[in-house]
Order: C-alpha cells, then sequence, then structure tokens
C-alpha cells in the first residue's frame, strides 16, 4: 500500500500527517478533485494529490479563492459549454488544480476584458497596429465577450470545423480567439510551463488540415506538408489550418504563448513547423514569452502580481510556494 508522506501546509504551515493510500482499483484518477485527495488542510481548503512526489500538486476547495469575483463569472457556463464535448469534465476538473493551464488562461482573458486592456496589450507586443479596437473574445470557442458579433464568431467557427469534417463531439477548440475586425483575427495556443504537445502523426490523420496538393498554392497554409507532419504539432497544425480559413483575407496571427523552447528536441519540431507554413506578412506565426506577455500589461494590481507567482507562471521549473 502506498504511503503518502508529510506535507506542510504551503499557506498555514501546519503540518498534514503521512498516511496508507488505497489507489484507486476501478481504473479512475488518482486525484479527481478537492474531495479525493487523501491529505488535506481544511482550514485553508488545500488538498494535494495523491502523489508520492516529494512535491504534490495543490487542488483547491475553490479554484478562484485568490482572485476577484468577477474573475469567477460565468466560468462554469463557458468551461461546460467548450467545443471539445470529450473534454469538458476534464478541463472542469483540472480548474482547482494549482497546476491549471486553463485556469490562468481564464483568469488573465477574463481581467484584460473587464478592464478593455488586450487591444493595447496585443499592439505592445505587435500582434495587431495601433489602431485596432478591443477584440470579441472567445475561450475554448465559447464567447466570453456577449454580444451580436461573439454568436456569429461562434457560430463561424463551429462551421469551420463542420466543413473541415471535425466530429461535432470533439471539435478543436483553440485555447483563445480574439477577433479585432477588419484589425484581424488572433489565435493564441497557451502553454503553460511545458512545450508544445508533440506526437508521431500521420499523413492520414492530418489531411482535413493539409492537403498535399496545395503545396504550390499561394492560397492555401501550408508550404511543406512533409515538415508540418514531421513536427508533430498537431495542435498547432489545426489552429494554423483553421485560422487561416476563418480570416480569409483579414490580417491572422497564430501566437505560441509560453515557455519559449529551448535548443532540443522542442526546438527542432517548433523549427519544422514555422518552415512548413505559408506566411506572409498579413499571415503570421509569432512565439511570446510568459514574460514578454506580462511585461506588457499596463498597471497590473496587486492580486493579479500575487496570481502570477502563486501559479508559477514566469517559473519553468514549477509554482512558487504560496505565502
Amino acid at each position: 500500500m502506498p504511503i503518502l508522506g508529510e506535507l506542510v501546509c504551503p499557506s498555514c504551515g501546519d503540518t498534514i500527517q503521512a498516511m496508507e493510500w488505497n489507489r484507486p482499483l476501478d481504473g479512475t484518477p488518482a486525484t479527481t478533485g478537492y474531495d479525493s485527495c487523501a491529505r488535506k488542510c481544511v482550514g485553508c481548503g488545500f488538498g494535494f494529490s495523491n502523489s508520492q512526489a516529494t512535491t504534490p500538486t495543490v487542488i483547491y476547495r475553490d479554484p478562484f479563492w485568490d482572485v476577484p469575483e468577477f474573475i469567477a463569472r460565468e466560468s462554469e457556463d463557458v468551461v461546460r459549454r467548450a467545443l471539445n464535448v470529450v473534454s469538458r469534465g476534464k478541463k472542469e476538473q483540472r480548474f482547482a488544480s494549482r497546476n491549471s493551464e486553463d485556469h490562468v488562461t481564464w483568469t488573465m482573458f477574463q481581467y484584460l476584458v473587464a478592464t478593455r486592456k488586450i487591444s493595447a496589450l496585443a499592439a505592445r507586443l505587435g500582434i495587431v497596429t495601433d489602431d485596432a479596437p478591443e477584440p470579441t473574445v472567445l475561450l475554448w470557442g465559447v464567447s466570453i465577450t456577449p454580444c451580436e458579433l461573439a454568436r456569429e464568431l461562434e457560430k463561424r467557427i463551429q462551421a469551420t470545423l463542420d466543413a473541415l469534417g471535425e466530429r461535432a463531439y470533439r471539435r478543436s477548440e483553440p485555447a483563445v480567439i480574439l477577433d479585432f475586425g477588419m484589425a484581424g483575427l488572433v489565435f493564441i495556443e497557451v502553454k503553460l510551463r511545458s512545450p508544445n504537445n508533440s506526437e508521431d502523426i500521420t499523413e492520414e490523420r492530418t489531411s482535413r488540415y493539409i492537403d498535399r496538393s496545395d503545396d504550390k498554392q499561394s492560397s492555401r497554409p501550408f508550404v511543406n506538408s512533409d515538415k508540418a507532419i514531421q513536427s508533430g504539432l498537431y495542435e498547432l497544425i489545426r489552429n494554423w489550418r483553421i485560422l487561416c480559413e476563418l480570416a480569409n483575407d483579414r490580417p491572422a496571427a497564430l501566437v505560441n504563448l509560453g515557455v519559449l523552447a529551448r535548443a532540443g528536441e522542442a526546438e527542432e519540431r517548433l523549427k519544422k513547423f514555422e518552415e512548413s507554413l505559408l506566411a506572409t506578412p498579413q499571415r503570421r506565426f509569432l512565439k511570446i514569452s510568459w514574460r514578454d506577455f506580462i511585461g506588457a500589461i499596463a498597471h497590473k494590481p496587486l492580486w493579479l502580481s500575487r496570481y502570477i507567482v502563486d501559479r508559477g507562471i514566469l517559473d519553468q521549473k514549477g509554482p512558487a510556494v504560496a505565502k
């Protein structure tokens, strides 16, 4: 029987005793949320993943305990309407984790929408021009800026995915979509402290996104199908194709937000992906680090600065200990 080690609560400093723990036998994950954590600091609302690791993941009873009330508004509705039906439950479950990429995405863009800072931020980062308006914003294919334009954008992206032959219950869901009208369309693929997901992919699997017959046609998204497939960056391949279809003749940018790739396999894969694209001054792939992204946010409130530290957003090795 596994022994889960003694811990010190990172919030109050109380000791949480070591204990024996029965691993689930039915194939369910070891930790599915706060209630499933064998070790908890009930007073603080902190649970700890059922892992024998020296520093297990913190699981919060309230995922929004450390942010203002307005950040949490509509989060459950948006997550439960995410384009990828299969992933909705896991996304909701992961929101409680200190390491949740989705929670960071939600918190950052909910704040930027509420404070109307997106266009200025995007201009500082060179994503759009200085005269771009505040955009319509979708997270995981669902609007967080309710208006008629947002509803139309939701319908257009679903129609685009249907036209590409995606299954209705397993659609691609770009993490962030920013529609600046005629000033451009932006997709953002968000990574917290890890490189882009890579996998061995086949020509058959990518055929709906990459059509080899189009390699020499200047109007198509890819100029080198082989390099796209060899990159193994399936999420980026899908996002680039969907972006190009949705933008039509407008300026378009796919932003890879996260930790910049270091020398090694991740960097080589990203290089192959970039070389596969038919990019133009109007259709760009941009790599932006969290450090640059956060540095471009003007007048950050104290709660956001603390959140950035606590969630380890600038830390490639893991989150900082909460104080």
